[in-house]
């Protein structure tokens, strides 16, 4: 599996910037899924997967503020 950087983007959370990795894989199989990646600290990854760059940022964005505020619970 090959995976090609499409481009990144700032995500705003109460003040505090994130940047929003979006990626592409390519399987053997020609079939393609796109991943985004936010580090929320060292080790700390946060990944969604789907069919298209839109798909994966709109689910970045909802699943970030839950990761964020449950790691302020720590």
């Amino acid at each position: 599996m090959a995976e090609e950087f499409l481009f990144s983007e700032p995500f705003l959370w109460e003040g505090k910037y994130y940047l929003v990795q979006v990626y592409r894989a390519s399987h053997a199989t020609g079939r393609c899924v796109h991943m985004a990646q936010t580090a929320l600290g060292p080790g700390d990854i946060v990944i969604s997967d789907g069919r298209s760059p839109e798909e994966v940022l709109q689910k970045q964005h909802t699943v970030l503020p839950v990761a964020i505020l449950s790691r302020a619970l720590l």
